[in-house]
This record gives structure tokens, C-alpha cells and sequence, in this order.
């Protein structure tokens, strides 16, 4: 039986692991294992905290091995025979050089993806995307710099562009020409796979609510599995209080303005003990696509949650609040660059929705 085995430094969140999808590999008669590199990465502590949020946050895989060392999985590559492949989940995100050694030496195949385009392979050369996404470079460039072990990662990047010191997949999984020209650059691989992207869900789901509403997209900022355990700050928010009273007039005025509810579509990434950050409002967990293929309007922030309101084609509505973190903010200011939609001061709503939408109501509202 052929063997497929995920491997990823990074944590697996419910969200990377159902668009993953071991059990289509073991319908298919694959044999499925999972091996967990995040602790030789990141300790328990760390990894508490990402998960930290909700406990149903992490992915359960078919069979999981943890490792703690590197040299455990030097171990358990030595057992492997020509039957197995593996996906590396997370290539690149972590220093993984010696992983890619090791697949060099064993003469063990591995595949990528598929993975989302990143923000740099949303913005061409040609792209006059505006101050903020320049100065977001250069940030990102001495921040990069100034991270230990630098010089030895580009070494190592050097070997692996230019040499056949270490193995490069045997092919790498994503979407579209964005997503391909930036998988095989980073790759090197010889072959892309081209597969429908896993951010979407492209055939239409059933109704949840029979009534007119509109959608906010919650981007969890009450608690940041990665700020959690990278950061050590859970929340990508200045001032919760301020954020819940700037959200809540917005879905006021949408109510007021639509004459259709807000309903909340939540990631999992932070179970809510209430609804009291969003007055009260329903919330729905695990359900955003299925929930704005049928909505009037989208509301959102940053969240790659937001992104199947283009392929149903609905009404967006993006919002920076200066209750955010700038890192946010800037985040927010990008996507609208990308998907040329303009994004909007939280305060400057109510002035959009007459202008946008008054004059549309009876088209906007199914």
C-alpha cells in the first residue's frame, strides 16, 4: 500500500487540516500519517498558545507521530522505503533546510501545497500599489536581516537554487499564475500542479438562514493563534471595548440601512463564551463560505475568509479601525490593493452604505 505521509514544523490548525483532506487519500487507498515537527520549533508553551484559543482548533489526523529532535527523524527516515511520498505542509515557513537534506539523502520524493499565493505574489512588478505596501517591504526586508541565523539561510537558499545539495519537490500544488509563478520560484520544482483553490467552496451549499442578512467575517482579532505564539500578545486589537463599539454601530447601520440582520461567520480560532462583542449578534462557526454564498452583503477585515464573496460575486465592504494594530491595518490596505475594492475607515461606513447601496436595496437584498 502506498504511503502518504503529511510533515509540518508548523501547527496544524482545523482550517490548513480540512483543506489538507487526509481522508480523500485514505478513500483512495492510501495509507495516512501525520508527523509533527512543531515541538523541535516551538515549545509546549508556544504551542499551547496558538491553540489556546479554542480547544477544537487543532487538526486530528488518521495516525500522528511527534517529534521532538532532529535526530528522531533522521531515525524514522532510515525506515522508509520507496512506497512513500510526502507532503511538506509548511515548506519554507520554518528553517527546513536540514528536512530537505534529509530527503536528499534518502532518496525520499515529497510534493508542496497546495498552499494560497502569499502577499508578495499578490503584487506584480508593475503594480503602483502605494506607500504602504513599499514601506511594508522594506519593514519586512531589515526585519529579515536582523533575524539570527540569516546569513547561514541564505547560504543554504544559495546551495539550494544552484546545487543538488538538497532535494526539491517532485512537484508543488496551487492556483492560478500568481500562485504558480510564485510556488515554482520558490521551489525550484520542475512541475506545477494547477488545482482549484481550497479558499473557495465552488459549488453552492445549502441555506443556513431563510431570511435576508449580511455577513461580517470575524478575523478572531479578540485572539491571534499566530501572535499567540510567536508574539506572545493574543490580541490584534489596541482596545477591545473600542473595536466592539465601533463594529456594532456598523452593524447597526447596516440593519438600519439594508433592513436585513448581521450574522457573525467565526474561523474557530477563538471559541467566544458570548455574542456580547458583537451586541448580541448570532455567531456561526466553520460555516463562512456556505454563509456569504447566500448573503446580501460581506463585511470584513484582512481575513482570506472574505475571498469567496468574489467568486459568489457579492458586495464587499473591507474596514481598518484604529482600534487595530498597525501590522493590521496594513493588512487591510493590501487586500483592498489586490482585489481593487476600497477599504474604509470604521467611521466613515455609514456615508458608503447610502451612497453604495440606498439606491441598490432591492437588487442587494435576495
Amino acid at each position: 500500500m502506498k504511503k502518504l505521509i503529511f510533515i509540518s514544523g508548523t501547527p496544524v490548525s482545523i482550517i490548513v487540516g480540512e483543506k489538507l483532506n487526509p481522508k480523500h487519500y485514505v478513500d483512495k487507498g492510501f495509507e495516512v500519517e501525520y508527523w509533527d515537527l512543531a515541538r523541535i520549533y516551538y515549545d509546549e508553551k508556544k504551542l499551547a498558545a496558538y491553540f489556546g484559543g479554542n480547544k477544537r482548533y487543532r487538526y486530528q489526523f488518521p495516525k500522528e507521530n511527534i517529534f521532538v529532535q532532529k535526530s528522531q527523524v533522521k531515525d524514522a527516515f532510515k525506515t522508509l522505503n520507496s512506497d512513500v511520498v510526502f507532503c511538506h505542509v509548511d515548506f519554507n515557513q520554518e528553517n527546513d533546510y536540514w528536512l530537505r537534506r534529509l530527503f536528499k539523502r534518502y532518496c525520499i520524493d515529497y510534493y508542496s501545497g497546495p498552499r494560497r499565493t502569499t502577499e508578495y505574489g499578490c503584487f506584480q512588478k508593475n503594480d503602483t500599489s502605494g506607500i504602504s505596501h513599499f514601506s511594508f517591504k522594506i519593514l519586512s526586508a531589515f526585519r529579515s536581516r536582523a533575524r539570527v541565523g540569516y546569513i547561514q539561510q541564505k547560504i543554504c537558499n544559495i546551495l539550494y537554487n544552484y546545487t543538488k545539495y538538497y532535494q526539491k519537490p517532485i512537484f508543488v500544488a496551487g492556483s492560478g499564475t500568481l500562485g504558480r509563478n510564485e510556488m515554482l520560484k520558490l521551489t525550484r520544482s520542475k512541475k506545477f500542479v494547477s488545482v482549484p483553490s481550497t479558499d473557495f467552496a465552488w459549488l453552492e451549499l445549502p441555506k443556513l438562514i431563510s431570511t435576508p442578512y449580511c455577513t461580517y467575517v470575524d478575523d478572531a482579532v479578540i485572539y491571534s493563534p499566530d501572535q499567540s505564539m510567536t508574539k506572545g500578545k493574543s490580541s490584534t486589537c489596541h482596545n477591545l471595548t473600542e473595536y466592539s463599539k465601533n463594529i456594532c454601530k456598523v452593524f447597526d447601520t447596516i440593519e438600519k440601512t439594508l433592513g436585513c440582520k448581521v450574522v457573525v461567520a467565526a474561523s474557530r480560532k477563538y471559541k467566544y463564551p458570548d455574542s456580547k462583542l458583537f451586541g448580541g449578534r448570532e455567531i456561526f462557526y466553520g460555516k463562512t463560505n456556505q454563509l456569504i454564498q447566500h448573503s446580501s452583503l460581506v463585511v470584513g477585515h484582512a481575513s482570506s475568509g472574505t475571498w469567496q464573496a468574489i467568486v459568489s460575486s457579492k458586495a464587499i465592504i473591507l474596514l481598518w479601525d484604529p482600534s487595530f494594530i498597525k501590522a493590521k491595518n496594513v493588512a487591510v490596505r493590501q487586500a483592498s490593493i489586490f482585489f481593487r475594492f476600497d477599504s474604509y475607515h470604521v467611521d466613515g461606513v455609514d456615508r458608503y452604505i447610502f451612497k453604495k447601496y440606498i439606491s441598490k436595496k432591492s437588487k442587494t437584498i435576495q
